[in-house]
């Protein structure tokens, strides 16, 4: 399902997360690279913007040239509650999308969420948008967190001071 004129306007949303089939924001994805992960038990949190409820089937990201560990990405609401996640999950397939199956989880929209992705350690790979700016994404939102392996009921935003922001994102369908 194409939501693409949907796209909010303000405030800018220069993420890497993904809405399904769309990227909401400026990053370009065929500048993305290969990259290992640069801080081990680290989460990313990066906005996304929901423009009519959905119910979420999957979640996703794309794996790198090196495979190790465990990943976990999950969905946080504007108060920072975890409302989803995979849990802790084997990273598996060089260079491919890993999708992981999630009990069908509804989001309410128009509203805005985050997509969060951790990892246990620094030698697993992902694609992460290549020169992706901190200061853009700490105006769109984005935060970080150290210490968020498995990613935690309650996240503490910290400032985002990293130049990573892997691509990941939802499998969906809209429901209103």
């Amino acid at each position: 399902m194409n939501l693409w004129p949907f796209q909010p306007t303000s405030p800018p949303f220069p993420v890497v997360f993904a809405f399904g089939d769309q990227v909401w924001g400026g990053i370009n994805f065929i500048g993305t690279v290969s990259a290992v992960f640069p801080v081990a038990n680290d989460a990313f949190f990066l906005p996304f913007f929901v423009p009519k409820t959905v119910t979420v089937l999957e979640l996703w990201w794309i794996n790198g040239a090196t495979v190790s560990g465990n990943v976990d990405v999950g969905i946080y609401n504007t108060s920072l509650a975890r409302v989803v996640s995979t849990g802790s999950t084997a990273q598996s397939g060089t260079t491919a999308t890993q999708v992981v199956d999630i009990a069908d989880t509804v989001l309410v929209g128009p509203a805005m969420y985050y997509g969060a992705l951790a990892c246990d350690n620094v030698t697993a790979t992902f694609f992460r948008g290549n020169n992706y700016l901190t200061a853009a994404a700490r105006i769109a939102g984005a935060f970080q967190q150290s210490s968020a392996f498995a990613l935690p009921a309650t996240a503490v935003a910290a400032a985002y001071a990293s130049q990573y922001a892997p691509v990941a994102g939802i499998s969906m369908r809209a429901t209103t």
